[in-house]
């Protein structure tokens, strides 16, 4: 029986062996544009593959004043904070100004902030530091 162009299951048809009950070929496939899945026929695996794409810098120096780190971003997939002290800690916010101290997120000297999975704040950042001028390293996606 021919199949028709508009459904999609003669590609499952034509990978699946019936007889071994395996996927006989690799398929890479996206989902609505966010997750490349791989279905591997050597170990008859499906794993997601994480998000991929640019990094836009964000680097630069935080002061005893709150200050914007990243405008607000609704298709923000992920934020990289690192501090590059090796004495004095820096905090960030979401959606408001930081503050040193309760309410803020605090990154130690030498220390990271990451967020590239389940929950994705996509509100403003905004960063202080607990004293004087501290340098830090931020990457967008």
């Amino acid at each position: 029986m021919p199949m028709s162009a508009r459904d999609p299951s003669h590609i499952l048809r034509s990978v699946f062996d019936e007889v071994t009950e395996s996927i006989k070929a690799k398929i890479d496939a996206t989902i609505s544009g966010v997750q490349e899945v791989i279905i591997s026929h050597l170990d008859d695996s499906i794993q997601a593959v994480g998000f991929r794409g640019s990094l836009t810098d964000r680097s630069g120096s935080a002061t005893t004043t709150s200050s914007v780190l990243a405008a607000a971003n609704s298709s923000r997939k992920a934020l990289f904070v690192q501090n590059l002290s090796t004495t004095t800690a820096i905090y960030i916010n979401f959606g408001s100004a930081a503050s040193a101290g309760s309410g803020s997120i605090k990154i130690p000297a030498e220390g990271s902030f990451s967020m590239t999975e389940n929950w994705i704040d996509t509100q403003a950042v905004s960063v202080i530091s607990a004293s004087g001028t501290v340098s830090y390293t931020a990457k967008e996606g």
